[in-house]
């Protein structure tokens, strides 16, 4: 069976493409949009800028809410001024406390 990078990519991330949403580099855009018509082949793809370096491209059926939180998730672990990923606080509250601490 043949593979993709996008499917193995979409399994890898379920959680921000089973709601059709994805932010990725400007640059990055049209390989981007070719991923998801990939996966959902049946969907418009729509697009947002984010007033960064950043585009949120999302399907048509994704909840507006959802693409609201992949925004916010975005802004919260993404430094634009160092162009570096961000960690997420809450991941690094639980780090200290053992395996299957909870917050």
């Amino acid at each position: 069976m043949h593979s993709h990078p996008a499917l193995d990519h979409a399994i890898v991330h379920g959680d921000c493409h089973a709601g059709g949403v994805r932010i990725v580099r400007h640059q990055d855009v049209p390989q981007a949009v070719a991923d998801l018509l990939l996966l959902f082949p049946h969907q418009s793809i729509l697009q947002a800028a984010l007033g960064c370096c950043h585009t949120c491209l999302y399907t048509a059926d994704a909840s507006p809410s959802f693409v609201a939180d992949r925004i916010e998730e975005h802004a919260r672990l993404f430094d634009h001024a160092t162009g570096e990923p961000r960690r997420d606080p809450r991941t690094e509250a639980s780090e200290g406390l053992g395996q299957g601490a909870a917050i």
